[in-house]
């Protein structure tokens, strides 16, 4: 936590070795995430730029976020429920898998 604290501090500042290590660091989680909930490779790639343009607002605007990695997938989560919502068949427009709630039984 206090590794993301500084790093949100560092982003903040505008440091470019900062935004260099984020992008090292989140897009190929990104990646695996947007694919793995059933975006093409073409949709996957534009998802990532629209994520990480997000994150950049978010950061520049220094918006309160202590976690980055909360901050990011939360980011990424809104963007596959619209890219769900526009372009996959209805059957496939519920929460990602990886997101859904389990149930207590």
């Amino acid at each position: 936590m206090r590794k993301e604290t500084h790093w949100m501090q560092q982003l903040c500042a505008g440091e470019t070795t900062a935004w260099s290590q984020l992008l090292d660091y989140w897009n190929p989680r990104l990646y695996s995430y947007v694919i793995y909930n059933g975006a093409t490779e073409a949709e996957t790639e534009r998802l990532i730029q629209a994520i990480l343009s997000e994150v950049v607002q978010a950061v520049v605007g220094c918006l309160p976020v202590a976690n980055l990695t909360v901050l990011i997938f939360s980011i990424a989560y809104q963007q596959i429920l619209r890219y769900r919502a526009q372009t996959l068949d209805p059957a496939l427009k519920q929460l990602p898998p990886a997101l859904q709630p389990t149930d207590p039984d």
